[in-house]
């Protein structure tokens, strides 16, 4: 079965991987991920008010996105885990680059809504 939807466990150890944290199957330490889990939610409220892309909710990250949102998270992150600004620059490239990826998101924003398809009321 094709997985549609990544949950927020799988973006915080994708963001850890990002980071060059954590290797590809390796364990972070619970640190590592509690610094993570914590500043999740105000970098997503921030992506969304900066209108790059609205997570309603982050057990449900569409698959579509999900690549691109753990790196904008990452980049949003990186102070905190000493990474200096120019160096996530060089590896997501600069935020006004068309792919980068915040672009990316906001692309896939344009193009298709990131809610659920809604379902008519018939009376």
């Amino acid at each position: 079965m094709t997985q549609v939807y990544y949950t927020r466990d799988q973006l915080i150890l994708a963001v850890l991987e990002e980071l060059k944290v954590s290797a590809h199957g390796q364990v972070p330490s619970a640190e590592e991920w509690d610094k993570v889990d914590d500043s999740l939610d105000p970098v997503l409220t921030e992506l969304s008010a900066l209108k790059i892309v609205y997570v309603g909710d982050p057990n449900e990250i569409p698959v579509e996105m999900f690549n691109s949102l753990s790196q904008a998270v990452a980049r949003q992150l990186c102070n905190g885990f000493s990474i200096p600004v120019d160096e996530a620059d060089k590896m997501y490239r600069p935020e006004n680059d068309p792919f980068s990826p915040e672009s990316k998101l906001r692309a896939m924003r344009r193009s298709t809504g990131t809610y659920p398809p809604q379902r008519p009321d018939y009376m």
